[in-house]
């Protein structure tokens, strides 16, 4: 939950029609594979238009998964990228294709701090945008993408650990946020 609010509010900046934990649309179970959800009441983390192509809705789901857990320490994070991607994209892609009419990208994170490829691409994306948009060096604005998320996972497992604790922590928006935090300068005076 802290990283898809995270996730979306970024996107708000730059694409249109963002919404957090979107419903999907009812759907005949037996028009799917075996694979595919078919809960009238699935959700999906986030939906924007506009992150791919300027009128193509766009969705994700989010998974972070802790590489030491002991269902994962036989496998390479290769692997561990592929097997979550694979689960997501089996669990939901079909029906968006066929039943929104979007594309869908599964978003995989390590607690350790690792991102898979499809959110790799993702982050990336997203962070081009906001760089041309706020005409900001895409250097800046990717780090600061990325420690965000990685915050936002620790946040998510502290709240797990210990549980909640104190007012509960509210996103901030990028437009508040300055990306390079080391001012720059032609020379300094002495």
């Amino acid at each position: 939950q802290q990283c898809s609010g995270l996730l979306g509010n970024m996107m708000k900046d730059v694409c249109v029609d963002v919404k957090i934990e979107p419903s999907l649309l009812p759907v005949k179970p037996n028009e799917y594979s075996r694979k595919t959800t078919t809960d009238d009441g699935a959700r999906l983390d986030i939906s924007a238009c506009g992150l791919r192509s300027t009128f193509e809705r766009s969705y994700f789901d989010i998974r972070v998964t802790h590489p030491h857990a002991a269902s994962n320490v036989t496998l390479t994070l290769k692997q561990l990228y592929t097997r979550d991607e694979k689960e997501k994209k089996d669990k939901y892609e079909e029906r968006v294709i066929e039943s929104e009419k979007g594309s869908f990208s599964p978003m995989v994170f390590l607690t350790t701090g690792g991102t898979g490829p499809e959110a790799t691409a993702v982050l990336k994306r997203l962070a081009e945008m906001v760089a041309n948009k706020r005409s900001e060096k895409y250097s800046h604005v990717i780090t600061h993408i990325r420690t965000r998320v990685r915050f936002a996972i620790l946040r998510s497992i502290l709240i797990a650990i210990r549980g909640v604790r104190g007012s509960i922590y509210k996103e901030r928006t990028l437009g508040a946020s300055s990306f390079n935090l080391i001012p720059q300068h032609s020379h300094y005076d002495v």
